[in-house]
């Protein structure tokens, strides 16, 4: 039996079916909340033609997401999406609580700032992020803010 990682998506890949297409693999395991971090959005990538979701340490926020179980091929293919080897995000171990109040440590993807930032995110990537709201019945609070990223 293969490993299984828990990782924490906040961005693009909150929307199941962009993480059916990248790890079909991949199980959801349900809705989040990392507590002492804010959404910034510190790279831009051309396929989204805007700014791509990050995390920042931050005491007063905190950011709403899903927790998926990935095998080791859907990590190693999250991998190539998320620029580890270019060094556009790197992997790091947060701390979420679940639904069912659950504190456990997942693997996250954690964006290394590019020159110029903050960027703002095209419509298009707010789309996906507020469908994965949607698929992982986040808070209307969280969806509002996301939806308030539109320029």
């Amino acid at each position: 039996m293969t490993e299984r990682t828990l990782y924490f998506a906040y961005g693009s890949n909150l929307s199941l079916a962009q993480m059916a297409r990248r790890c079909p693999a991949s199980r959801a395991v349900g809705g989040a909340i990392l507590r002492g971090h804010r959404l910034v959005f510190p790279r831009r990538y051309t396929s989204w033609q805007g700014g791509v979701a990050g995390l920042e340490p931050s005491d007063a926020h905190h950011v709403e997401g899903a927790v998926y179980e990935l095998t080791d091929a859907c990590l190693a293919t999250l991998d190539e999406y998320e620029g580890i080897d270019e060094g556009h995000y790197t992997r790091g171990r947060v701390r979420v609580e679940l639904r069912d109040g659950r504190v456990i440590e997942v693997m996250t993807y954690i964006a290394n700032y590019e020159d110029g930032a903050p960027f703002q995110p095209s419509d298009r990537y707010i789309d996906v992020i507020l469908e994965g709201c949607r698929d992982h019945g986040l808070s209307a609070a969280w969806a509002a803010m996301i939806e308030a990223l539109r320029k």
